[in-house]
């Protein structure tokens, strides 16, 4: 059977996260703009990059190699053509992170904003033990109210993450990547509509 991501359109995904009362598009970008420039590094690997959302504040003059992974190949040719200006950097890998963190390859900076929701924390882990970062930056979705997903017009579009849907809280990712030898190293809580909020959470390697 395919994928849930594989079967969610990307304008249905973009239009549902950009909608006046949920804001977590324009909030990811904010987002990612920040990590960005709180790391700088030659090299740099998003999981889950869907369309491109925030590549606009990579620095070409800083990061040789950019790795855009997602399991939609959709998305990586619709974030491809979104930015050009990256061409001679981006390299768009096609790959199910719980079932292939095997074949990626090293990266100094791993981005993985509401990502680990869709893999838990043990293949997490193992993807950043075989990425080998120095640093990772990852933004977890967390809320006081009923519901993971928003409620929308689009809302049936996700119907099928449930499938795939890993409960994640700070503390347990926080004890995850410590196991790892990773440790906390910035913590920001970024509210958001509908009695939701963002936790991002930086971690640096020990030694």
């Amino acid at each position: 059977m395919m994928h849930p991501w594989q079967s969610i359109p990307l304008s249905n995904y973009e239009a549902h996260m950009s909608m006046d009362d949920i804001k977590q598009l324009q909030t990811l970008n904010e987002c990612m703009r920040e990590q960005l420039q709180c790391c700088r590094t030659a090299t740099i690997m998003i999981l889950g990059v869907c369309g491109g959302n925030g590549l606009e504040h990579v620095d070409v003059s800083t990061t040789r190699t950019l790795y855009g992974v997602d399991i939609n190949t959709e998305y990586l040719q619709l974030a491809k053509n979104r930015h050009p200006e990256l061409s001679n950097i981006f390299v768009p890998l096609a790959c199910d992170v719980a079932q292939e963190a095997q074949s990626l390859p090293h990266a100094q900076l791993i981005i993985a904003d509401l990502f680990v929701e869709y893999i838990g924390y043990d293949a997490f882990t193992h993807a950043v033990q075989r990425i080998k970062p120095s640093y990772v930056s990852l933004i977890i979705q967390q809320q006081t109210g009923e519901g993971f997903v928003s409620v929308s017009p689009y809302q049936e579009t996700f119907s099928r993450l449930n499938e795939i849907l890993h409960p994640i809280t700070e503390e347990g990712i926080t004890a995850a990547m410590e196991a790892i030898n990773y440790h906390c190293s910035f913590r920001q809580q970024r509210d958001l509509p509908n009695y939701k909020y963002f936790m991002r959470l930086d971690f640096e390697q020990l030694g």
